[in-house]
């Protein structure tokens, strides 16, 4: 004897990206190919956040005019905080290859 499906609890879920978002960018992210700037804004003209070195782990979510928007993973080589945004032009980045098992 089944339950009746009405009655059953919807599976909870984190927000799923759009497909255009989602196949984008890697998800298993980027780090950058030598020592780069985080900036706040996508170019060179605006402010350095700090700096980014090839171990830091990165995720992209945006990208305008060839940079990326990137988010620090956790806490930089060169002491920024987890999960600070900024601005890393797309050429300073290489994708961090994983495996994703299914």
């Amino acid at each position: 004897m089944s339950a009746p499906s009405a009655l059953a609890a919807p599976a909870l879920s984190a927000p799923a990206l759009s497909a255009s978002a989602s196949d984008e960018f890697n998800r298993c992210g980027y780090h950058p190919k030598g020592a780069t700037h985080l900036r706040t804004g996508p170019g060179k003209k605006y402010a350095s956040i700090g700096m980014l070195y090839p171990d830091d782990d990165l995720h992209a979510d945006k990208k305008k005019n060839g940079w990326y928007r990137v988010q620090v993973s956790g806490k930089s080589q060169s002491g920024l905080k987890a999960n600070t945004r900024g601005w890393v032009a797309k050429s300073q980045l290489k994708r961090h290859i994983c495996t994703i098992l299914h």
